[in-house]
């Protein structure tokens, strides 16, 4: 499905979208960690959570839930996500690999992971960064040489009296700061709010809530980021939360990014779990 983003008021309007996964395979979206989407906690204890106690939180949620649907064992089980989810998919793929191994029940059958854009590594990621600048011509090849040799090609924690280092990622940051940086061939959308900052503009990812939503009247000047605003409308409705079955009184204001989650990033990298992982034979798919 998709958002129709013509729809003159009220909920927005779904469209079908002929390509979609669940026309061949059954999919269980889950909120995690706690505190993300619809999902909460019942003490004030389960709040706290991070990487790895997110990682086994999931794995027993997926046990458990199989455990009630015993007739989707045989269906070949592939986890995925995106995003920051690339350090959680890969740590609850492996627990199952190792219950599989152990002869845990109920026996998943596993048949492989995939990831979309994956955060990986806190350091591997944060640098090529500068890398994928350089190589799109998005910095030069002076500026990026200074950064590489005044910073020995690490970017991350770097030490504030290395001044030629900070000074020359100070440069870089000028050069992309109008950069869209999930995706640089598209534009940098910002949007008027009637809750302005000191500056009169504010991210539409960032606070979709405090957005006028006006569609774009020229098609070409279309922002994804205008269904993050759609999406906020959507998931608040009343009558879209009645469809999904979400507890009434439990999530009071969704947000497509809790920024008031307790969470500790207890993982920083995940390369030897893929390392591990690919060992197992199973498939492996790596959106970027």
């Amino acid at each position: 499905m998709e958002f129709d983003i013509n729809n003159d008021g009220g909920l927005p309007n779904l469209l079908y979208y002929p390509y979609a996964w669940t026309k061949s395979a059954s999919i269980i979206f889950l909120d995690a960690p706690v505190g993300t989407g619809f999902s909460y906690a019942r003490a004030p204890e389960g709040w706290p959570t991070s990487d790895s106690s997110s990682a086994e939180q999931s794995y027993q949620f997926l046990r458990k839930w199989l455990d009630e649907h015993i007739e989707y064992l045989p269906v070949q089980l592939f986890i995925g996500g995106d995003s920051y989810s690339g350090i959680t998919v890969p740590l609850v793929t492996q627990k199952v690999l190792v219950g599989i191994q152990n002869n845990v029940k109920p026996r998943m059958n596993l048949k492989g992971y995939l990831v979309g854009s994956p955060r990986t590594d806190s350091i591997i990621d944060e640098n090529s960064k500068i890398v994928f600048a350089h190589r799109m011509a998005l910095i030069s090849d002076e500026l990026y040489a200074s950064a590489k040799n005044s910073c020995n090609e690490n970017y991350v924690n770097v030490d504030p009296s290395n001044t030629q280092c900070v000074t020359a990622l100070a440069a870089i940051e000028h050069c992309v700061k109008d950069l869209f940086s999930h995706d640089i061939l598209e534009p940098k959308c910002t949007f008027d709010s009637p809750q302005a900052s000191e500056g009169g503009r504010r991210s539409l990812q960032e606070h979709p809530k405090d957005f006028i939503l006006s569609p774009p009247k020229i098609t070409e000047y279309w922002c994804r980021t205008f269904i993050y605003a759609l999406s906020y409308m959507w998931a608040n409705d009343v009558r879209v939360q009645d469809a999904l079955h979400v507890r009434k009184g439990t999530v009071l204001d969704w947000k497509r990014c809790n920024g008031s989650l307790s969470y500790t990033k207890d993982v920083l990298s995940v390369v030897d779990v893929h390392r591990n992982l690919s060992k197992a034979g199973l498939q492996v798919l790596v959106d970027r």
